[in-house]
């Protein structure tokens, strides 16, 4: 089972799941996500990064 996400990619649901649980999945990811979450993931992975760089830096 795939479909195709905002970007044109197909999101591939396992064959291996129950039918129920696939069209759980299915109607998930069709879903959008509020503008706030998506900038809030930005800058969670932008504060990941920096402790990384960081992390690395003192290993130095």
């Amino acid at each position: 089972m795939s479909k195709d996400d905002s970007k044109g990619e197909k999101a591939i649901v396992p064959d291996a799941y129950p039918r129920d649980i696939q069209l759980l999945l299915t109607e998930i990811e069709r879903e959008s996500v509020p503008e706030r979450i998506l900038a809030l993931a930005v800058e969670l992975q932008a504060a990941l990064a920096e402790r990384r760089r960081q992390e690395t830096a003192k290993r130095r």
